[in-house]
């Protein structure tokens, strides 16, 4: 699944500075000044970001899934 479908700019620059932000911790793994689970630490996410959308859907997958505007899902 393509999650960048339709981005907009801002959103393309944080997915960008994201891939920053991880190859910074690759590089510093390869000269053994970080450990990889630095990769997964946790994002502080609602003090980076003020606005975002939250969604919950409740029900049958396959129906949600045909419904998406980029086609159906895998499940």
């Amino acid at each position: 699944m393509n999650s960048s479908y339709n981005v907009s700019a801002s959103t393309l620059q944080v997915i960008r500075d994201q891939f920053e932000n991880a190859n910074q911790v690759c590089e510093a793994v390869e000269m053994r000044q970080a450990k990889w689970s630095a990769l997964f630490d946790t994002f502080p996410f609602f003090e980076a970001y003020n606005n975002y959308l939250q969604t919950c859907v409740h029900g049958r997958v396959g129906w949600y899934c045909s419904k998406l505007p980029f086609g159906k899902l895998q499940h």
